[in-house]
């Protein structure tokens, strides 16, 4: 991947956000992190990383990150494990990861991964994501097989954008900048299983050429649906998001505003597709989604 510098900004920026990271092309060893990720997503990025550009600015949450869990990992307790990396083998595929926490407290086992993230996420009310639930529960089955028990899962949540001037104002604002978020914890039979169907996924989709690999799904590329919003002059926001036009019409028409309010098409995206996704120009889905 080359790091560009469309902003100018300074060259200790530029250099801190290039982490070196280069992804591996075996197509039986594959980390957590690449696991529960899109199959098309995957491979693109190991075929195409040399011809991947992106620029620092896009990046700077990534160098936040890395800064908070070097500071914990400086502060973390006695006797626990601090983003120990496991090789291990499962099958025919080398499985790889590291959680970013393990504690062993009475005999319990708690896994604790840091993320630093906005606190929308915890106000629209979807942490933690399904992609953590996942993530944690392969990470648990990494250090069950190396022998430690893991019987608690958690996320540790650091809101880069808290205000303290919100709490009072919104209700389901969060109290303070961190929040501890419990994960459900599989068993163990449940996540294997899910190993081995995602390690199947990654198999074959790294055997077919790039314009064969498997779709996306919207889940995957984060796609919101085409919406319709009724709009009044005299308000900023609107007065209701709808799903259809039909919805927004009849939504008018029922409060007698035909004269007043008016509809506003919302056009649906893959956010990720068309924000967050690397490889996104060796996309042949993302290309026949934009035209």
């Amino acid at each position: 991947m080359r790091i560009t510098n469309r902003y100018d900004m300074p060259e200790a920026i530029v250099r801190a956000v290039d982490t070196g990271y280069r992804p591996k092309t075996d197509p039986h060893r594959y980390s957590v992190t690449e696991l529960i990720d899109a199959p098309r997503m995957v491979q693109l990025k190991r075929r195409h990383w040399d011809e991947i550009t992106q620029d620092a600015s896009e990046m700077l949450w990534l160098m936040l990150g890395t800064a908070v869990h070097e500071m914990l990992e400086q502060a973390a307790p006695d006797n626990t494990l601090v983003e120990e990396y496991f090789r291990t083998e499962f099958g025919d595929f080398i499985l790889t990861g590291k959680a970013d926490l393990y504690e062993l407290v009475d005999g319990r086992g708690i896994l604790s991964d840091y993320k630093t993230t906005s606190v929308w996420g915890r106000i629209y009310g979807n942490l933690p994501r399904i992609e953590q639930v996942r993530q944690l529960n392969c990470y648990a089955e990494l250090y069950r097989m190396a022998g430690f028990p893991v019987d608690q899962l958690q996320i540790v949540a650091i809101y880069r954008d808290w205000q303290q001037s919100q709490v009072e104002r919104r209700d389901n604002y969060p109290q303070a900048a961190l929040e501890v978020h419990q994960v459900p914890v599989w068993p163990s039979e449940q996540t294997r299983a899910y190993l081995e169907t995602r390690l199947s996924l990654h198999l074959k989709a790294a055997e077919m050429p790039d314009a064969l690999l498997p779709l996306c799904s919207e889940e995957e590329r984060w796609a919101k649906p085409t919406t319709y919003a009724v709009k009044a002059p005299e308000r900023e926001r609107a007065v209701k998001v709808c799903d259809t036009f039909e919805e927004a019409r009849r939504y008018i028409l029922d409060h007698d505003k035909g004269n007043e309010w008016y509809h506003e098409m919302r056009p649906g995206e893959s956010v990720r597709c068309a924000r967050y996704c690397p490889a996104a120009p060796f996309c042949n889905q993302r290309a026949e989604e934009a035209t």
